[in-house]
């Protein structure tokens, strides 16, 4: 009577702990990100989307940018990387409030970088342990004519 009511417990724990072999392996990556001037994008949130969709792993690396323009890949914990792979590269830029109680802004861009599309930047991730993505240069928001 024991074993039947141990039994479930069992399978729970080894479903549990099967999540970190769903998780893919990641290699670290770092690069910059400077607006259409070659100013540092200080708060850029940049969102990799896999070129080649993979149903099994919903996880999108992305970082927010620094201060001074530099940013360093997330996928599972901070700073940990991005698994191997070719990238479009999504960028959204918040306007900046002048206080805390102020409410969101919207994008720097106006969406111009908000989605995938045939000019979206891309990024290849390789097996190397620490690598440099190529700069990213934001395109700004095009305005009626």
């Amino acid at each position: 009577m024991t074993s039947v009511r141990v039994f479930p417990w069992f399978v729970l724990l080894a479903v549990l702990g099967c999540g970190d072999r769903l998780k893919k392996a990641t290699f670290k990556m770092h690069g910059s990100v400077v607006d259409a001037e070659g100013r540092p994008a200080g708060g850029a949130i940049i969102i990799l989307q896999p070129v080649s969709l993979d149903a099994k792993d919903a996880a999108r690396p992305s970082a927010t940018v620094m201060e001074d323009g530099a940013y360093a890949l997330t996928t599972y914990t901070t700073g940990d990387g991005a698994p191997a792979g070719e990238y479009a590269v999504i960028v959204i830029w918040p306007a900046a409030r002048k206080t805390p109680f102020e409410p969101a802004g919207g994008d720097r861009l106006g969406g111009a970088m908000a989605r995938v599309d045939p000019n979206s930047p891309h990024i290849t991730v390789t097996r190397e342990p620490d690598q440099l993505a190529p700069q990213i240069t934001l395109i700004p928001q095009k305005k009626p004519h």
